[in-house]
């Protein structure tokens, strides 16, 4: 089993542990953020409706369905019989310090527009990184603005930014550039 494939499996045993919900959006965006704080996700994500999205990972998740790991029921997913994942207790440790890290970025809260907003205001952020853009709030909330027009308030765009920048600077769960 590949490290992606071992990592969501991790995750999704968390989700369901907690009794957070499998569905597709808590899973791709979770993956997402777990990719941006340095684990080895193969996963590649794309802007999308929602967010970031990953083809890659669907297809994984189809596959799983395919061979009877998992359920699905619409958008829900439901573990059937998983192999359990063979990590190091220090995997396990910084893989448990990057979901506490999530858990913060969320407000621990796993809900589909916070999972949208949250992702889609870090994937702005890494789109300005990568094309050398200054990353300050004005740009960050123009482009979120941009993409999902008026379906987030300013201020909740600006929460979550701040939210973010705190993070990288004093927990240094995820790195942002120029912030």
């Amino acid at each position: 089993m590949d490290q992606s494939k071992s990592i969501l499996i991790y995750f999704l045993d968390y989700l369901h542990q907690k009794n957070i919900p499998l569905d597709k959006i808590t899973i791709q965006k979770g993956l997402f953020f777990l990719k941006e704080m340095g684990l080895p996700i193969k996963f590649r994500f794309e802007p999308y409706i929602y967010g970031p999205f990953s083809i890659d990972l669907a297809m994984e998740l189809d596959e799983m369905v395919f061979w009877d790991e998992l359920a699905q029921s619409g958008s829900r997913y439901k573990i059937k019989k998983i192999d359990s994942t063979n990590f190091s207790e220090q995997i396990k440790e910084k893989i448990n310090d990057k979901l506490n890290c999530l858990e913060k970025i969320l407000d621990e809260k796993f809900d589909f527009n916070n999972l949208e907003l949250a992702s889609t205001v870090l994937f702005v952020i890494r789109s300005l990184e990568a094309s050398n853009e200054k990353i300050d709030m004005e740009s960050v909330v123009k482009e979120v603005r941009d993409w999902k027009g008026n379906k987030f308030g300013e201020d909740d765009i600006i929460s979550v930014y701040k939210r973010l920048n705190e993070l990288a600077r004093k927990e240094k769960c995820l790195t942002i550039g120029s912030i």
